[in-house]
Formats: C-alpha cells, sequence, structure tokens
C-alpha cells in the first residue's frame, strides 16, 4: 500500500541514534543523537535525547500513575518512581501552609481546610508512609539493593499508593498558551510558593469564593488602590468593621466625606461623644463644651431623607449538578 515505515540504526561514532518511522501522520520515535533524517543522507543536529512526535492523534497512560520529572538519575540509578526530591518539596509546602495556618487561626481568621488534603497526597506518594510497593513483588524482594550489590536492603522500593499524575523539576516548569487555559478540582486546589506568588490580568481579574474569603498579611501592608475608577467596599448583610491599633484617617483630596446611616451615627473619642439619631444631635462631655466661630447663627430645623440601598445577591452550589469525571 501506500506510505512508508523505517527503523534506522545509525552507529556513527559519538553519534548513535535510533529511528523508528511511519509516513501514516508522520508519527515517528527517535533516541539518541538526532538529526534531519534525510533517506540517502544525514541532516543537521537536532538534538539529543528522545523525541516522540506525531502529525495525529497521541496520547499516554498509566493505569497506577504517571511521573514527569527533569531530575537527572546517574547512569539512570534509583527505582522507576523514586521521587525523593519532589517529596521534599511537598513536605516544604506542608510547613510552609502549616505555619501561614497557625498564624491565621491566631489572628481569628478561617484557616486552611485544603491542608489536610495535601498531607495525603504526600503520604501517598512518600516511601516512608504509603508510596511504596509490599515486601515482595512476583515472588521478588520489592527492598532496595544494599550497597550497590545484589541482596535487598531495607528501603522499599517507591511506588504511587494510588493513581497519580506527578510533574516534578529541579528547576522552572512552563505553561503557556495562546489561547485559554482551565484548572479544576473536583476538590481543593492548594497553590503554596516559598517566596512570592503574583496573579496579573491584562483585562479583567476576578476573584469568587461560595463561602468566606480572607486576605490577610502577616508582615507588611496591603494596598488597595483603583488608580482610575471608584473603589468599593460592601457588606450586603451584616457590619462593616475598620480596626486599627493606631489612628484611622479618611482624606477626600478634591471633593467632600459622606457619613451616612438611616438611623444613627456615633463619634466617640475617649469619653467625649456625639450622636446623631432620628431628628436629634446629642453631645455628651464631660468637660466643657465650646464652640468658637465668627459667628454663632442658629435657624428653623430642615431635614434630608437618607437612601441606602444594597444589591440582593444568592448564589446555590448544587452537588447533583456538578460535574462529575470520576468514570
Amino acid at each position: 500500500g501506500a506510505g512508508t515505515q523505517q527503523w534506522v540504526l545509525d552507529d556513527t561514532p559519538g553519534q548513535l541514534r535510533t529511528r523508528l518511522h511511519t509516513s501514516l501522520a508522520d508519527s515517528r520515535l527517535e533516541l539518541g543523537y538526532l538529526v534531519q533524517h534525510q533517506d540517502a543522507s544525514r541532516g543537521g543536529l537536532r538534538g539529543q535525547g528522545v523525541e516522540l512526535a506525531s502529525a495525529g492523534w497521541g496520547n499516554v497512560h498509566a493505569g497506577q500513575g504517571l511521573l514527569l520529572s527533569t531530575t537527572a538519575r546517574a547512569e539512570g540509578a534509583s527505582t522507576q518512581l523514586d521521587i525523593t526530591e519532589a517529596v521534599a518539596q511537598l513536605k516544604g509546602a506542608e510547613r510552609t501552609a502549616e505555619g501561614l495556618h497557625e498564624t491565621l487561626l491566631q489572628q481569628q481568621v478561617p484557616g486552611f481546610d485544603a491542608n489536610a488534603r495535601l498531607t495525603a497526597l504526600r503520604e501517598a506518594l512518600d516511601a516512608e508512609v504509603d508510596g511504596k510497593y509490599a515486601d515482595s513483588v512476583a515472588g521478588q524482594s520489592a527492598m532496595k539493593p544494599a550497597g550497590g550489590g545484589r541482596e535487598p536492603g531495607e528501603e522499599p522500593v517507591e511506588r504511587f499508593a494510588d493513581p497519580k499524575l506527578v510533574a516534578e523539576s529541579p528547576e522552572s516548569i512552563a505553561f503557556a498558551t495562546q489561547k485559554s487555559a482551565v484548572a479544576y478540582a473536583g476538590g481543593a486546589l492548594h497553590l503554596t510558593a516559598q517566596a512570592d506568588v503574583q496573579l496579573s490580568a491584562g483585562q479583567t481579574f476576578a476573584s469568587v469564593s461560595g463561602q468566606h474569603a480572607a486576605l490577610y498579611a502577616h508582615a507588611g501592608p496591603i494596598r488597595a488602590i483603583a488608580a482610575n475608577g471608584p473603589l468599593s467596599l460592601q457588606a450586603h448583610t451584616g457590619p462593616l468593621e475598620l480596626l486599627a491599633d493606631k489612628s484611622v484617617t479618611l482624606t477626600a483630596t478634591d471633593e467632600r466625606i459622606d457619613v451616612l446611616a438611616k438611623e444613627k451615627i456615633v463619634l466617640q473619642a475617649g469619653q467625649v461623644q456625639v450622636t446623631l439619631e432620628g431628628g436629634n444631635i446629642t453631645f455628651a462631655c464631660p468637660g466643657n463644651f465650646t464652640v468658637k466661630a465668627g459667628e454663632q447663627p442658629f435657624r428653623g430645623g430642615v431635614s434630608g431623607d437618607v437612601r441606602l440601598s444594597l444589591p440582593d445577591g444568592i448564589l446555590k452550589l448544587e452537588p447533583d449538578r456538578m460535574l462529575d469525571f470520576s468514570g
């Protein structure tokens, strides 16, 4: 039929390579020294290592777990699913998250419910807990050889306790697309960084929580700035509290500051209090009440209506309408 298939073994000194190729969807596997392949000659260098490519579809299935790693192993030493470095990184993430969790609880801020799931994930990968084979597999010991010999030692051979996909690198990991990207978790989505986390959007940034949301900075300021628009803080069904250990400053550089309440406003400093309630203004102080002005006219009373309204927002998350990818 039409098309070709190739199996190339190239033993050029210092440039060993193997190539499996079928012309259907230009599918190929190349190992070793990668060059531009031509039927009658060798082309230019393309790289070194392994390349699996196809102009058609592709998939990788691993029913018991899959590891993608750029951590080198000298001469292919260690075992298939040895992820010692990744487990160490997950332990560091646990310590960071737990430390911040305890700090939040001390400040009466709801903590991280996802921490327990991070621990369960790490234990399923950790050979010191569940991430290992049993004593033997198909009659052969599942313990690593001791001292580079053949006799079983005391360290177990690593494996994932359940099917997981692990991507690990001692350097950076990059995800990029010119279009949209989606990250979804049916349970918890846990993001932890030892240093900085930066989220940037060229247009709109929206963060929505179905229950509570907390923003906490342990050492350093929090700044909310609207450079070219209004800034709004709203509590639709409960109180809005501003609390500072020292001072609170409200400044309007161009126009005015309005303090509105439907029923009552109380201004208090120490033992001095000013109350605005109904149609009355009450001044209360244990010392002198002094009014200084060029004139002190007191005219008849007038009134003004205060109109305050907040939008209604009701969110219903129905478990039976959520997506289920369990199979």
